[in-house]
């Protein structure tokens, strides 16, 4: 069973970003990337993932362009801090781009860079239903509208196969999916 990070707002967890921001909007646009960022950072940087490589952690629904920019400053500060973090033996970018997953949302136009980034095994969709900043409906029209550079393969590895291996699911044969 993998590990899923999504952050949410609560009144009894510490949430990065609440002593700065009292406005809910505010609070909401830098708490879930960061929160999903700290987590990888933490999950990388302290050897968990290393120490554990059947272990597989999927960052859900903070939006995906966040990931490629914290792949590059992880590794930046293993080259450099390196002493500091003796229980990392491999680039953070290589054990996240072996155990991890990352979803992207509805539209979001970063997702060809991504995949480019990560990899194409590494994205899953979201739809983020039925939060208040999800699309709906329209959602998978959106989504479709911002894969349209991706193969038809690529497309159907983000919005069903990656997600079925992630969590162990058999999907029917249909078309759609050996397009």
């Amino acid at each position: 069973m993998p590990i899923t990070v999504h952050e949410g707002l609560s009144d009894w967890a510490p949430t990065l970003g609440r002593e700065r921001f009292p406005n809910p909007a505010m609070l909401h646009v830098l708490s879930h990337p960061f929160e999903q960022m700290a987590a990888c950072a933490g999950l990388v940087l302290t050897g968990v993932l290393e120490r554990h490589p059947a272990l597989r952690v999927v960052f859900l629904e903070s939006g995906a362009g966040w990931l490629p920019y914290w792949l590059y400053r992880l590794d930046e500060h293993w080259e450099t801090w390196r002493p500091l973090l003796p229980a990392v033996h491999r680039r953070p970018s290589e054990t996240v781009r072996r155990q991890c997953m990352i979803s992207t949302e509805p539209g979001e136009e970063l997702v060809t860079a991504v995949i480019e980034h990560v990899g194409e095994d590494n994205v899953v969709w979201a739809s983020d239903y039925p939060h208040p900043d999800a699309t709906f409906p329209g959602a998978v029209r959106k989504t479709l509208a911002a894969m349209t550079g991706l193969a038809p393969a690529v497309r159907s590895k983000v919005l069903a196969t990656n997600a079925a291996r992630l969590y162990g699911l058999r999907l029917p044969a249909t078309p759609a999916m050996s397009a």
